[in-house]
């Protein structure tokens, strides 16, 4: 999500430069685009890294499986740190968003504090870290590292309402649309069903290979109809979110809009 998060700041900083020498129409002109494109931009970055979460930890022990071999899918905790890393992909987007937001629209003395704020928060994430990994496993590195990227996006937040730029009483427009998080659950039931049926005939020594490959084409079917499905519920049922998409991404339908 990094080139979302590098536009993300250059349009929040040159929409916030120089702002308090502006009227306060103008300021108020600013924080609104400012507001609008950070919406986008967080609903975007959600609506990828949601599927991502739901749908690629039933296909970690298969990639694993298939590209390291049975010793680290079976013998080891990859594919459980592998799917950890998948929910965890969501809070590091969202923190990617706020802070590019929070870099490119407040000042000198805000960064003074967040890098006070960030400094102790190591302290404590290496507490944390200590502690989760000896309770969990690799794992709880994982979960300290969520942890950590919720209390940072917890402060942006705060210090962006407080400003003006963000609006935390209008977070609904940045949620998903309910049918897309239902097919985003039951894309997830269905491809841990076909997961673990896959699963159980590759590590089964009397299992068949054609039945090995019939489970690992029905693997596949469901999780590329499930992303088609999520994809259309998406532009069917968001058709404003899709529009504004193509709005900042095509250069040539924001100039035909405009004229």
């Amino acid at each position: 999500m990094e080139p979302m998060e590098d536009q993300c700041f250059a349009f929040m900083s040159h929409s916030a430069r120089d702002l308090e020498r502006r009227s306060a129409t103008e300021q108020r002109s600013v924080q609104l685009g400012v507001r609008r494109v950070f919406s986008l931009a967080l609903k975007a970055s959600l609506s990828f890294t949601l599927l991502l979460s739901f749908l690629g930890p039933s296909y970690s022990y298969v990639f694993l499986r298939f590209v390291y071999g049975r010793e680290w899918a079976d013998h080891s905790s990859a594919s459980i740190l592998l799917s950890a890393y998948f929910v965890y992909l969501v809070a590091m987007s969202v923190n990617g968003i706020c802070e590019a937001t929070f870099n490119g629209t407040l000042g000198g003395p805000e960064f003074q504090r967040y890098g006070k704020f960030t400094l102790l928060l190591s302290l404590v994430y290496l507490s944390l870290s200590a502690f989760l990994s000896r309770w969990l496993g690799p794992v709880g590195l994982i979960v300290a590292n969520a942890l950590n990227m919720i209390i940072r996006v917890s402060y942006c937040l705060r210090q962006l309402s407080r400003s003006g730029f963000v609006d935390l009483t209008n977070f609904s427009q940045i949620r998903p649309k309910k049918w897309s998080l239902a097919t985003l659950i039951m894309g997830s039931l269905m491809s841990s069903v076909s997961g673990h049926k896959l699963a159980v005939a590759l590590t089964s020594s009397y299992t068949s290979l054609k039945t090995q490959l019939c489970w690992g084409v029905i693997h596949l079917l469901v999780g590329g109809c499930s992303v088609i499905i999520y994809a259309i519920c998406i532009w069917v049922t968001d058709s404003k979110f899709v529009e504004d998409v193509r709005r900042i991404v095509s250069p040539r339908t924001r100039s035909s809009s405009g004229s």
